[in-house]
């Protein structure tokens, strides 16, 4: 299987994620008002869907040989997206959530697969592979989230399973310890926020061991807030 095959069935699967996060959800959860500090089903959507296209736009602008600029402060950008989508009805919500997945899903199968390993910025600070801005914000960004709402809905037990499955599939992408310490560091978001605290410390000192500069965003992570005050966290962090 090609880069790209994968990465083309990596975004399908999470496309079938959502959908099953969405159809799970009650009618109450679904037409619930979000605030900007506490955000609803809906608004996830679609601040997901908001980022899948920008990466279809980055995609766009790669193909076109053009660079992104560099990207506003983030919360403003979130703060930004919540606010444009906050008025819309759940069902066009849906579906601008099924037309901006098709789209990036589309925008990857245009790529040549050499291109897929060029280093970019994208408006980020750093340089990465395209394949890992792919799949940051069209596979570890969306199941992240679905995996943190159905924790503060009381579903934690499929938001871990969710994690555990999706983590075995993207640390199978690459061998490269910074990856795959970033991926072992979300799996670490999940437990902490599901009350697995033991996991949650087991998998840190896995990510930091394979990609140490994780250490200090640890630190400011609201994800491992539950974590924070431990005297093995602080052991970890070197506090």
């Amino acid at each position: 299987m090609t880069r790209r095959q994968e990465i083309l069935l990596l975004l399908a699967h999470c496309d079938g994620k959502e959908i099953e996060f969405t159809r799970q959800l009650s009618e109450p959860e679904r037409r619930k008002a979000g605030t900007p500090q506490a955000w609803s089903a809906k608004d996830l959507i679609a601040h997901i869907s908001a980022w899948k296209e920008d990466m279809t736009t980055s995609i766009e602008a790669f193909r076109e040989g053009r660079e992104r600029e560099r990207r506003a402060d983030i919360d403003m950008i979130n703060g930004r997206i919540f606010a444009e989508n906050r008025d819309l009805p759940w069902e066009q919500v849906l579906d601008k959530r099924q037309e901006t997945s098709g789209r990036l899903q589309q925008q990857v199968s245009l790529l040549e697969e050499n291109k897929l390993r060029e280093e970019r910025q994208f408006g980020w600070p750093e340089n990465r592979p395209l394949w890992r801005h792919i799949l940051g914000s069209g596979y570890s960004h969306p199941i992240l989230h679905l995996a943190q709402f159905s924790i503060g809905a009381g579903r934690s037990k499929q938001a871990v399973d969710w994690m555990e499955a999706t983590s075995e599939e993207l640390e199978g992408v690459d061998p490269d310890p910074s990856w795959r310490g970033v991926v072992r560091y979300n799996r670490a978001c999940v437990y902490a926020l599901a009350g697995g605290t033991e996991r949650a410390l087991e998998e840190l000192r896995l990510a930091f061991r394979l990609n140490s500069s994780l250490m200090e965003w640890s630190q400011q992570d609201t994800d491992l807030a539950p974590l924070h005050h431990l005297t093995e966290f602080k052991e970890l962090v070197g506090r």
